[in-house]
């Protein structure tokens, strides 16, 4: 019984939450960068080396730093928590 209440939910949300997400993608704000995330446009690779790094707590951020330092190529890193 808990299950269909669940996905009776889940199913209505996704029905009246997709025209609404589909309606603020028209704004300004996020009209620029749609077109990037989702068909990869001016998301050209370069040809210089690019290291990219990605943590997820600040003793994986600590962990990293050594490896920055000795490094001299453009560097990102991504974080999250």
């Amino acid at each position: 019984m808990f299950k269909f209440f669940y996905l009776l939910c889940l199913t209505l949300g996704h029905l009246f939450g997709a025209p609404f997400i589909l309606l603020l993608s028209f704004k300004e704000k996020y009209r620029h960068s749609l077109k990037a995330r989702f068909f990869l446009k001016d998301n050209l690779l370069k040809s210089e080396p690019i290291f990219w790094f990605h943590a997820c707590s600040y003793g994986e951020v600590k962990s990293l730093e050594p490896i920055i330092h000795a490094l001299k190529e453009p560097i990102l890193i991504s974080v999250t928590t």
